[in-house]
């Protein structure tokens, strides 16, 4: 029915955000007020001091989503071996950017579906998360890059984008 409750939480100031889970368009929002916000700078925060506070209602945008498959070098062969994190970044892809949202691929088919992304420039990069010698790279126009300076721009205006493919080299490991 939508309604949530968060609890066991001490007494103190504390700051609440939606989580879609990857499972639909729903932007993940910060609540601010009468309102609710996808900019964390936006938010408000709420006090628990000796009872619980009740009212803090979200109002959450419809997003959109970034979608595509990540191929092995040969960029025709799904990697299905293993499960490679996609990340939707906002701000400048070689450092001051912000996480958006994110999903993995399908270790069936390789494919990726990143959900509720709001209206932006963004950019898109893998992470192998430390399970596989594939490397992680940027998604770009040409193939993904390694080099976060040859990362291209990804815009979402009014529609969900795809084939945002990467095709990831392989690396080598290091262990002790």
């Amino acid at each position: 029915d939508g309604q949530y409750t968060i609890y066991g939480i001490s007494p103190g100031t504390y700051y609440v955000r939606t989580e879609n889970n990857g499972q639909s368009n729903y932007v993940n929002e910060w609540w601010a007020g009468t309102a609710s916000s996808f900019y964390c700078s936006d938010a408000e925060s709420i006090t628990i001091s000796d009872a619980s506070v009740s009212g803090k209602n979200f109002q959450l945008d419809m997003g959109y989503s970034i979608s595509g498959t990540v191929y092995k070098e040969d960029g025709v062969t799904p990697i299905t071996e293993a499960s490679i994190g996609i990340g939707v970044l906002k701000g400048d892809s070689c450092g001051n950017n912000t996480w958006i949202a994110g999903a993995n691929t399908s270790t069936d088919t390789g494919i990726y579906t990143v959900y509720g992304v709001p209206p932006g420039t963004y950019y898109v990069n893998t992470d192998n998360q430390g399970q596989s010698n594939y490397i992680n790279e940027w998604w770009g126009n040409e193939g993904s890059v390694r080099d976060c300076s040859g990362a291209e721009a990804v815009e979402i205006t009014a529609e969900s984008v795809t084939g945002k493919n990467f095709q990831l080299d392989m690396g080598y490991s290091i262990s002790g």
